[in-house]
């Protein structure tokens, strides 16, 4: 097509299926090229003084859906993990013990496959070995070990997790007493900023000075945390 479009004259070239069909394929090379600018969301930046956005580059970009797709195939390895552990789980029930053990491998060589690309979360990983030592009639001693280190991981990770949650369940139990218990609206306001940091405080801290000047809310409850000229 490159040769005879060049023997075109320029009206020609312009006018031209071979015109239109270079330019889609062009557009359309340049919709690859600048999406990621149009879909990816600005960042925000928070600094001491104001607020910032600015627009990915390129490989800030790229790392952007590197990283989506990421989070895609871990969530399909996800899926695929859960419903061959369900498949395993109804072979043993039927008492196809060979097939199970069959499914159970499959499973075991798919997370060892995709293992330098993303991790298989704890739960399913001890499920899947814990069944299938219990049926197989070899006993691995590896499979073993690494079931018994992913139970240790496991119970760490969640009772830190749970120790967590329980004390930001506590904060917001004891800033609901105080709401209940009629408390005056400074201690309610100093509850709920208690955990945020510096920087985020004087953000909000500015946000308010500007919202209460502009509706004229010097009265408000608020007004005494903060200074107005």
């Amino acid at each position: 097509w490159y040769e005879h479009f060049k023997n075109l004259t320029d009206d020609q070239k312009i006018n031209s299926k071979t015109h239109k069909k270079f330019v889609s394929q062009f557009n359309a090379l340049r919709h690859l090229c600048s999406d990621p600018f149009h879909l990816l969301p600005k960042k925000t930046k928070l600094s001491h003084k104001h607020r910032s956005e600015s627009v990915y580059n390129m490989e800030e970009a790229m790392q952007k859906l590197i990283d989506k797709k990421k989070t895609d195939c871990e969530e399909f390895n996800r899926t695929v993990i859960f419903y061959m552990n369900g498949l395993a789980g109804v072979q043993m029930l039927a008492g196809e013990i060979d097939q199970a053990l069959i499914t159970y491998q499959s499973s075991i060589n798919m997370y060892n496959k995709n293992k330098p690309y993303f991790v298989i979360d704890k739960l399913q990983k001890i499920h899947i070995l814990h069944n299938y030592l219990s049926i197989s009639q070899v006993k691995d001693e590896s499979l073993k070990k690494e079931l018994n280190g992913t139970i240790q991981e496991y119970l760490e990770a969640s009772t830190a997790e749970m120790a967590s949650s329980k004390t930001l369940i506590n904060n917001i139990v004891l800033d609901i007493d105080q709401l209940e218990e009629g408390q005056p609206i400074e201690n309610v306001f100093l509850s709920i900023i208690k955990d945020l940091s510096e920087t985020t405080i004087k953000y909000l801290t500015q946000k308010i000075m500007q919202g209460v000047l502009k509706e004229g809310l010097n009265h408000s409850p608020f007004s005494k945390f903060f200074k107005f000229n």
